[in-house]
């Protein structure tokens, strides 16, 4: 599973001014793989998440086809890397006991793979299949359904 992360590390993503950037983790993963195992279920025997790894940059990024800026937290790419792993265990352990309800859907679908095929925009989809009866001029009640947006 870390391997499989670290293969997938950004090397393009900022690290802020965190030594340890993607691009190393990516380069040292073979190597790296067996302490960072063994630090990963030292953190979760523990039940403390390291404080440095709270801590972020923010840094000012330009906003488009404006002179404003929003602030961007850079957080250490080890600590992105230890939740994802984290987040992949505990949807893989969800979805293998069928604790999710069917009708749990993600808006980070695409990002966190937290229910693959289960999106924000799937959840539209099936909600116009499940009202399209309501939407047909024989009954009448489309206008009705309309007005309650």
């Amino acid at each position: 599973m870390i391997l499989e992360q670290l293969r997938r590390c950004d090397s393009s993503k900022a690290s802020g001014s965190f030594l340890v950037t993607n691009r190393l983790l990516k380069i040292a993963r073979t190597a790296i793989l067996y302490p960072l195992s063994r630090f990963f279920s030292f953190i979760i025997s523990r039940g403390q998440y390291p404080t440095a790894w709270k801590q972020a940059d923010v840094v000012p990024m330009p906003k488009e086809e404006s002179s404003q800026f929003r602030p961007i937290s850079l957080l250490p790419p080890i600590s992105k890397l230890f939740e994802e792993i984290v987040a992949s265990h505990l949807t893989n352990y969800l979805n293998r006991n069928g604790l999710l309800s069917y009708s749990q859907y993600s808006q980070f679908n695409s990002y966190s793979r937290f229910r693959q095929q289960r999106s924000t925009g799937m959840r539209l989809i099936h909600m116009a299949h499940q009202y399209n009866p309501s939407f047909t001029p024989k009954r009448g009640s489309g206008r009705r359904f309309l007005g309650l947006f």
